[in-house]
């Protein structure tokens, strides 16, 4: 229950409200999303296409789990709410109806801000409530790479490929955060979902 910076494990939260939407009908796979320069300017971890460039709404939840790409994260924030802060208040409310009262996001893609905090149970609800609820796209976070243009990507999530029965889901570091991970394994017929948050080095 300490809170800490969840750093890139945002993205969980916006990829569940990204498959709420497809699941619902309200977006689709081939929807085009705009990079904006706001987006653009979201480094390290990003696409770079360029300001005015478009992107599907598959590339971005793509993009979102293998690369942690962070202008996607916005551009699906802008799309839905107009700013990365409006997107913020719809993340957070869907939060606490998900049972995550010690969370509060602020932007969509888990860069530094000091209000944006969250907890290793928390994070874990959210990693159950991706599982159940879209179970129809479960096979996304364990995507080992994702190929845009010319560019080939591959997961920042380490266990991908490596572990036995791994479902993939989320890392995240800042050097506020530390090294965070949310991580699914299917064993014996169960599957545990481990999380860990922070601290940061040193």
């Amino acid at each position: 229950d300490q809170q800490n910076f969840p750093a890139s494990l945002t993205k969980m939260m916006t990829l569940y409200l990204t498959f709420e939407a497809l699941q619902k009908g309200s977006l689709k796979w081939d929807d085009k999303l705009v990079l904006s320069a706001n987006a653009e300017s979201k480094d390290p971890f990003k696409y770079a296409l360029g300001a005015g460039k478009t992107i599907t709404v598959k590339e971005a939840v793509l993009g979102m789990i293998v690369l942690s790409a962070n202008d996607a994260a916005v551009a699906v924030a802008e799309h839905f709410s107009g700013s990365e802060a409006a997107f913020g208040k719809v993340m957070t409310e869907k939060a606490h109806v998900l049972g995550m009262t010690n969370t509060v996001f602020t932007n969509p893609a888990g860069l530094p801000d000091p209000e944006q905090v969250s907890t290793a149970k928390d994070m874990g609800i959210l990693g159950l409530a991706l599982m159940r609820d879209f179970p129809e796209y479960s096979a996304y976070w364990s995507t080992s790479a994702v190929q845009l243009g010319k560019q080939v990507m591959h997961n920042t999530n380490g266990l991908v490929g490596r572990y036995a029965g791994i479902g993939g889901m989320k890392t995240g570091f800042t050097c506020a955060s530390g090294f965070n991970v949310v991580a699914t394994a299917s064993r014996g017929g169960r599957t545990p979902i481990p999380v860990v948050l922070g601290p940061a080095p040193g």
